[in-house]
């Protein structure tokens, strides 16, 4: 796919128009690029860098910093070896209603999810998880870590902790069976989330491979409670790693008035 500038996009980022502003040649193209993936389907290829230089006239300095630009913005997904992308971003709302399970948000969205379990053991869990689950100290957890997909692409890294007690509960999801939230409701429960939280940290170096990261960038580190609707006690503690070109975090807390007409 290539983009000529008279199909509505903006300048040339040599242009006069250009100059007088002062914008950088990157940001201007990258701008007017913006403006072309919001009209394209998720899963678009775009240029690679020595088209947009050649269709551009500018520099392959240049035109790799358009597309780490659009990659900064979030608006596409980088694939070694094989390309750019129109990324494929799905909304994560965060608040005391939100979906315990993390398929159904996935597929309210249109998607489809599938995750991988990297391992599942019991060990003494650290004291944040210890006090989130109301465990003695010389008391073990179980932890299952899983990495998740959408639509094929890896989207996320999660760390699941439970209470000892829940082992015949969630022992089959390590074979690829029930999912976590649905193991825990065949075993009489009734999940919810307690409490959630949200920010933006530099993903762990541990961890970054396994989210197909060849550096460190800022990701979506959330950290989440469940506890069993019916009897009111914790029964996970969750950390997950999310990558922002697939998800597209947002925190609600209430709702805002409807407009009047």
């Amino acid at each position: 796919m290539m983009m000529s500038h008279d199909d509505g996009a903006g300048p040339a980022p040599g242009s006069h128009a250009n100059r007088r502003r002062g914008t950088p040649a990157y940001l201007a193209l990258a701008d007017a690029m913006s403006r072309l993936i919001a009209t394209l389907p998720p899963g678009s290829k775009l240029p690679s860098e020595n088209e947009i230089a050649a269709e551009h006239g500018i520099s392959h300095m240049t035109a790799r910093n358009v597309l780490l630009e659009l990659e900064r913005r979030h608006l596409v997904r980088r694939v070694r070896g094989s390309g750019t992308y129109v990324a494929r971003r799905i909304e994560y709302k965060v608040h005391m209603g939100m979906p315990y399970h993390w398929s159904e948000v996935v597929r309210q969205a249109g998607s489809e999810p599938f995750r991988r379990v990297i391992s599942a053991s019991r060990r003494r869990p650290p004291a944040a998880v210890r006090t989130g689950l109301g465990l003695r100290a010389n008391q073990h957890a179980i932890v299952i870590v899983q990495v998740c997909s959408v639509d094929g692409l890896v989207a996320h890294h999660a760390t699941h902790w439970f209470p000892p007690d829940l082992a015949p509960a969630v022992e089959t999801t390590q074979s690829g069976g029930d999912t976590l939230y649905e193991a825990l409701v065949d075993f009489g429960l009734e999940p919810v989330p307690a409490w959630a939280t949200a920010e933006l940290d530099v993903v762990p170096s541990d961890i970054a491979p396994h989210l197909e990261l060849e550096d460190r960038p800022m990701l979506w580190h959330m950290i989440y409670g469940g506890h069993d609707k019916q009897a009111g006690r914790p029964i996970s503690y969750n950390e997950t790693w999310l990558r922002t070109d697939v998800y597209n975090v947002k925190v609600m807390l209430g709702s805002p008035p409807e407009q009047k007409r």
